[in-house]
């Protein structure tokens, strides 16, 4: 029982070890925060938009903007003759997962719009997704594709000038990587050592 008791923590720890490092970007603490880059939690955020910032209620913000009720990351309007966009890395350099997010447009009374995800990947290569969002901020999930990354560009869909683009809020970005099957393999490993040795157990009661 007392063996049992001391692998079960070391199998499950292990199957979780490469998760050890996730966290999830919520802002909360970061200051009013309207130039760039913005330093946030180890990550970088390079802003190209005529609005932009880290700010919540509060903040004496303009115009009307699109709050969750908490400090959030939000850009919008063209600037450079480009959609408004911003580009996430990692300080130092490196590579990060992103496995979901919360999204909305950048200001109340907004047009629905799309934030376009695109992902640079060290091997090479890019990855994409697309999100629709509306006045309602949503949770999106994103996959295992979004793993082994660069950067990752978050951009408006739509052209326009600020508060005429419906921009785009982003908050909580959970950098945890989805699970690699390897790791489920380790658990169901371990489970099965555990039911070996209860029946060792049981065996040796009865003997």
């Amino acid at each position: 029982m007392y063996v049992k008791k001391l692998l079960l923590p070391a199998v499950l720890g292990a199957a979780l070890a490469g998760q050890a490092q996730a966290m999830v970007i919520d802002f909360d603490a970061h200051p009013a925060d309207f130039g760039t880059p913005i330093i946030e939690s180890g990550f970088q955020f390079d802003f190209n938009s005529s609005g932009w910032g880290v700010f919540g209620p509060g903040s004496g913000a303009c115009c009307d903007v699109n709050y969750n009720g908490t400090t959030a990351l939000f850009a919008d309007g063209d600037r450079n003759g480009q959609r408004a966009f911003v580009v996430m890395t990692k300080v130092g350099g490196g590579t990060f997962d992103v496995s979901a997010l919360d999204a909305a447009v950048y200001w109340i009374g907004a047009p629905d719009g799309t934030v376009e995800l695109t992902g640079a990947l060290s091997g090479g290569g890019t990855v994409t997704a697309s999100l629709n969002v509306g006045q309602g901020w949503q949770s999106f999930a994103l996959g295992g594709g979004f793993s082994n990354l660069v950067s990752l560009t978050f951009q408006d869909s739509v052209s326009g000038a600020f508060l005429d683009a419906p921009g785009f809020g982003i908050d909580n970005i959970n950098t945890a990587p989805v699970p690699e099957p390897e790791s489920y393999a380790l658990m169901l490993l371990g489970l099965g050592a555990l039911l070996g040795l209860r029946r060792l157990s049981q065996r040796g009661h009865q003997s």
